[in-house]
């Protein structure tokens, strides 16, 4: 397996992705909460879809939407606990409209290879988060990083601007690619310190700040997790040219990616 690093400059703004899995595999959406409880947990279950079905069908002359939905299975996982919870969303109507019948949650026991999977991201979450808090300290204490000579790809933002100034190292953290490989570079040796012989624990995964998608044996999990802590983000950030308190912040997203040799 390999795993791969990927840092890219100018938006922290992600997609999830969206992974089609087989039809004979756990299939699951799951959110990563902040130390929620399970009444929180539940709450947080509600607020995914069901799959829903319609179809016309004749009745009194007219053609009415006969819907039906389809259990969603979610996970729920608190990191600080290492506790799981599974919910099925439901409604309980039986071909009726499509916005009728009352959105439930029902527990049912999360299988072990599901349950290990989710922790399984958890653990990476964490170690992903501790490495960027890491490369983030070693950003603040290097400024040389984004001085003009320390780049020779020759990025220049505007004829009038001066290069050492810090809306020129700004613009460089954006856009420069030296820039950027050389923070991919800590980010890579970084990872590997701490981590220099990993073996994973997933057939494919992708972990960005707040989306991830894994799969392992016969589980599949995509989702989200909250995402309210500065400390996630990878950032640099320039103070004003002038006495304003502006700051020119760059925000990098960083993700991590396993995928298979076949």
């Amino acid at each position: 397996m390999n795993t791969w690093i990927k840092v890219l400059a100018k938006s922290c703004l992600l997609a999830t992705l969206f992974t089609a899995f087989s039809a004979t595999a756990e299939n699951y959406r799951a959110k990563i909460c902040n130390d929620c409880n399970e009444v929180e947990a539940k709450r947080i279950a509600l607020k995914f879809k069901t799959e829903i079905t319609c179809h016309k069908d004749v009745d009194i002359g007219l053609e009415l939407p006969k819907c039906y939905y389809q259990p969603n299975q979610i996970l729920v996982a608190n990191p600080s606990t290492g506790q799981v919870w599974g919910f099925e969303l439901f409604r309980d109507n039986k071909g009726g409209g499509e916005d009728d019948g009352k959105l439930n949650v029902q527990r049912f026991s999360v299988s072990g290879e599901a349950e290990m999977l989710m922790t399984d991201i958890l653990t990476t979450y964490s170690e992903l988060d501790a490495v960027r808090e890491t490369v983030n300290q070693h950003l603040e204490n290097t400024p040389s990083l984004f001085d003009s000579k320390a780049n020779t790809s020759g990025t220049k933002p505007f004829s009038n601007c001066d290069d050492s100034s810090n809306i020129a190292k700004a613009v460089r953290a954006t856009f420069d690619a030296r820039t950027r490989s050389n923070i991919q570079q800590y980010l890579q040796i970084e990872y590997k310190g701490k981590h220099s012989k990993p073996e994973s624990k997933f057939a494919y995964s992708y972990f960005a700040a707040d989306t991830f998608s894994v799969g392992a044996g016969g589980v599949g999990i995509e989702g989200t997790r909250d995402f309210r802590s500065i400390g996630k983000l990878l950032e640099v950030n320039f103070s004003s040219d002038d006495s304003s308190p502006a700051r020119n912040k760059i925000v990098y997203s960083v993700i991590i990616k396993t995928t298979s040799l076949l």
